[in-house]
């Protein structure tokens, strides 16, 4: 598979290297004389907390914010809209990864909430991985996917975008009890009288309101990066069949560890997991230079070599070694519960 991104130019390769309003719109109506407004391809209605927004977001700090970020957005849009036709959606839910991280790929919330698309460990459902070793959620391309997925089940489910929207605020089922509890299923009026939390109340009018100011960018006066403008580095994927330490491995290449970080953020640590298998991504073009390099990384370059003595135990070498049981488990394909032998050599994985 072959793909590519956009890297700042401070890293390089060896390569290339309330009232409502009942009227449905598409868009927005900020001015009908204006035939040169461009409406977003979503359905939804008018409301007044969507103007508010796009006031706060055209003034001060709210405009400063909004440029910058998507500036640092550029680099990712165009996947993210090749997303989100692969799946059928409106391609004005690119917008929505502003609003849940400001496309910070290691933004965590409050709640814990991990990534560009914001995904809670207990939401991740089948689409994203997260073990010891490492966390899918950091993993701009495959959240984007996942995050795709989660906001087409939303839709097909209520028929709605502003409901769908909000639903992947506060979950489907939550979107849903509010809907019963109300007896109405029209977004504004579960706002208007707080069937929903604020925070979701407030959410969904500001997704509308940068949609409609990103797609109509220069009739608003807003200046930032474009996705076509983002220099971009092409890059590959390889499978692993086994376990390598990738700092050894920059060393080894030659190639900035910054690169195989960026390209990898969903690793924990600088050794890939010990499954077989595993999914790596790589400058293209550099090919045979990593693939020699790895097939020649011995078990050492894993982490260090320990004999079981008399009272070791797993927890015990584990603090020892700054590491964790389950990533010592891992590599020695060991149960956590196990007796440990004296005479046992164990590898000990040193985390960084």
């Amino acid at each position: 598979m072959q793909s590519q991104f956009t890297l700042g130019s401070r890293f390089c390769c060896c390569v290339i290297i309330v009232l409502l309003f009942t009227t449905t719109v598409y868009g927005t109506q900020k001015d009908t004389t204006n035939s040169s407004h461009i409406p977003i391809d979503m359905e939804y209605t008018d409301n007044p907390l969507i103007e508010k927004q796009k006031s706060y977001y055209l003034s001060g700090f709210g405009k400063t914010w909004l440029e910058s970020t998507m500036s640092k957005g550029a680099p990712y849009r165009l996947y993210i809209q090749e997303k989100a036709k692969e799946y059928g959606l409106p391609q004005c839910i690119e917008f929505l990864a502003v609003i849940e991280s400001a496309y910070n790929t290691k933004a965590i919330s409050r709640s814990s909430a991990v990534g560009m698309w914001q995904f809670m460990s207990n939401s991740v459902g089948n689409w994203l991985a997260i073990d010891d070793w490492k966390d899918e959620r950091k993993d701009p391309w495959l959240a984007t996917d996942a995050a795709m997925k989660k906001l087409k089940i939303n839709y097909d489910y209520f028929g709605d975008w502003a409901l769908a929207l909000g639903a992947y605020n506060m979950g489907l089922g939550g979107m849903q009890r509010a809907i019963t509890k109300a007896g109405n299923r029209d977004f504004w009026y579960l706002a208007e009288h707080n069937y929903i939390s604020k925070q979701t109340a407030t959410y969904v009018p500001r997704f509308f309101a940068i949609a409609d100011l990103i797609t109509n960018s220069k009739e608003y006066g807003l200046t930032f990066t474009q996705p076509e403008e983002a220099e971009p580095i092409k890059y590959t994927e390889i499978t692993l069949s086994h376990q390598i330490n990738v700092q050894q491995l920059a060393e080894d290449t030659g190639i900035d560890y910054a690169i195989y970080q960026y390209l990898n953020p969903a690793l924990n640590y600088s050794l890939t997991p010990p499954e077989k298998n595993y999914t790596f991504r790589i400058p293209l073009g550099c090919e045979a230079l990593i693939e020699f390099a790895i097939s020649n990384q011995e078990t050492a370059d894993l982490g260090v070599t320990y004999t079981v003595s008399k009272g070791d135990t797993l927890w015990g070498i584990a603090k020892s070694y700054n590491t964790t049981v389950g990533a010592i488990c891992k590599v020695n394909k060991r149960n956590e519960n196990s007796i440990l032998s004296i005479g046992t050599v164990l590898i000990v994985p040193i985390l960084e």
